[in-house]
């Protein structure tokens, strides 16, 4: 029951709350697989991702095992390894949570291809990005908060593609690519 009210919680955006009941249950029961999500989501939720990094450290082996298996709970963990600086092992766990859902023949929820998609314009891997953005242009699932997230990545990469061609000395190039965004 302390679970599901702290799962309420996080879900209606008091993770605070949440974050006390999942520290509770895991002083009780600290191999409880369930509480260790939330409590990363939690951390996450209330942007204590340095601290989620020291939290890693008290799971359980046995525990992380199992939870290196759940998309959910990698997820999370992407977003507090990209929080924190580490772009590169986000994109990993990005990756095997997308690789996870193809494997067991489902798509990825949009919200995974996002975070993939926001990973790649921060490490810099332009035809990965190009691809995914492609590939979420195709998507029918999305909300409109998502579809403005899409959005936001083309026109900042965009904008990051002209200034690299006017730094090069082609403006015209600069042109052309802010153009295209406009367009699109």
């Amino acid at each position: 029951l302390q679970l599901q009210v702290a799962a309420v919680d996080l879900d209606r955006n008091h993770p605070e709350g949440a974050y006390n009941i999942y520290r509770g249950v895991l002083t009780q029961h600290p191999d409880n697989l369930n509480a260790w999500k939330g409590l990363m989501a939690a951390l996450h939720a209330t942007d204590h991702d340095a601290d989620a990094l020291v939290q890693i450290q008290e799971i359980p082996q046995p525990v992380r095992k199992q939870l290196a298996t759940d998309p959910e709970y990698q997820q999370t963990l992407a977003a507090v390894y990209a929080a924190n600086g580490d772009d590169r092992s986000a994109l990993g766990l990005l990756t095997q949570v997308e690789d996870s859902y193809h494997a067991a023949g489902k798509q990825a929820p949009a919200s995974v291809d996002i975070a993939n998609a926001w990973t790649l314009m921060n490490v810099g891997d332009d035809r990965d990005l190009y691809r995914q953005l492609m590939t979420l242009g195709d998507r029918r699932d999305m909300t409109d908060d998502q579809r403005r997230q899409i959005q936001t990545i083309w026109a900042t990469w965009a904008q990051r593609r002209a200034a690299q061609a006017t730094a090069a000395g082609n403006t015209r190039r600069a042109v052309e690519i802010l153009t295209a965004a406009a367009q699109a």
